[in-house]
């Protein structure tokens, strides 16, 4: 794996499925090392600093916004499936050169999926708080709280009342940060969500579980390192989940980062970066040591 960039960010766009413009963040060059894949709802500011202490130890790495997410290009006919998502990514993914995935929700579904189309192309996949199977509850809550507020928010402020009342374990009260997670409207003078309403449409249960077959499918005959690193608290996944995971394939690996729930990057950013960065340190054997490059910035 390469490990001549530099540490500096720079904004890129490349183009995606469907002639669709995506937007990310850089460090170095393609092609990529890493790439992180947000979840649903979300944008590319969820992995907090994990990209950027993934360049530190030498890697080239892309932190994607997924279609309809962020600064990326929404679709006007709302191609939004895990499907179209994984045609995204296998069109970033270069012929010959291994990549290591790490999707977080949707962005694991998407990590999975492409394998379809680039199994060559993956050198690992890390799913954050997703599997092939998942409870419905936790789903459920998750819709309901991108559906609750359609029009929209007067002030981030109110915005982030919304976000606390949803996310009441977390300390900290969401920061100015979360501006990057809302657009404004002259016109109306409102706040809403940075991402297409459209994605919701396939929020219906034929399709959540034609998801399911797809990436059962996928981790059963992907030759690659597969870890999936669970919130403890997850209300998406549980340890019955993480056992069916464990299960499909021989190169499936398991963690679990304490006190985190489904949004595991945000409620315990050091920890979840520590715990990845320890997973693939084990399933990878030219991953680079974090004491071999300590002193990398």
């Amino acid at each position: 794996m390469s490990r001549d960039t530099g540490i500096g960010i720079t904004s890129a766009t490349m183009r995606g499925a469907d002639d669709l413009l995506l937007a990310g963040d850089t460090w170095g060059k393609p092609p990529w090392d890493v790439i992180f894949l947000h979840g649903g709802g979300q944008t590319r500011r969820a992995w907090g600093k994990a990209p950027d202490a993934l360049a530190r130890l030498g890697l080239s790495v892309l932190n994607l916004d997924l279609r309809g997410h962020g600064e990326s290009s929404w679709d006007p006919p709302g191609r939004y499936s895990h499907r179209d998502h994984a045609r995204d990514l296998a069109a970033i993914l270069k012929p010959g050169h291994r990549t290591v995935l790490i999707g977080a929700s949707l962005g694991g579904v998407t990590s999975l999926t492409a394998s379809h189309r680039a199994r060559d192309s993956i050198r690992a996949i890390v799913l954050v708080d997703i599997a092939p199977t998942t409870q419905s509850q936790g789903i459920k809550n998750i819709l309901d709280f991108m559906t609750s507020n359609p029009g929209g928010f007067s002030s981030i402020d109110e915005a982030a009342d919304a976000v606390a009342k949803f996310l009441p374990h977390r300390k900290a009260r969401p920061s100015a940060q979360l501006e990057h997670n809302l657009r404004y409207s002259p016109d109306t003078a409102r706040w809403t969500w940075h991402w297409d309403p459209k994605t919701l449409d396939f929020a219906t249960d034929t399709y959540l579980r034609q998801q399911s077959s797809d990436m059962t499918a996928a981790v059963r005959n992907l030759d690659a390192p597969m870890v999936l690193v669970r919130g403890q608290f997850s209300d998406v996944i549980t340890s019955d989940d993480v056992r069916h995971f464990l299960e499909l394939s021989p190169r499936a690996r398991a963690a679990e980062v304490p006190e985190a729930r489904h949004m595991v990057a945000g409620d315990a950013n050091d920890v979840f970066l520590q715990q990845i960065q320890t997973e693939l340190e084990a399933a990878l054997p030219d991953w680079p040591r974090r004491d071999e490059t300590a002193n990398n910035g």
